[in-house]
């Protein structure tokens, strides 16, 4: 429960443009004090089980192919 709650605050904290990748660093980075980590894996299930994936935005690409 912990774990999710920390995912949804990074989530939420990087205006849900974090992926899993991202969000595996910020969450190794905070679980280190600790000595606690987790996998990319397992932040996966996590995100599919909250339904939350980043946003993503597609690169601005010409209408016409104009010279």
């Amino acid at each position: 429960a912990g774990l999710k709650q920390r995912i949804l605050r990074i989530f939420a904290e990087f205006k849900q443009r974090y992926d899993v990748m991202k969000i595996h660093h910020e969450l190794n980075l905070e679980l280190q004090p600790l000595q606690l980590r987790c996998s990319p894996r397992r932040i996966s299930r996590l995100m599919k089980k909250l339904d939350i994936h980043s946003v993503t935005v597609n690169k601005w690409k010409a209408a016409s192919a104009s010279k």
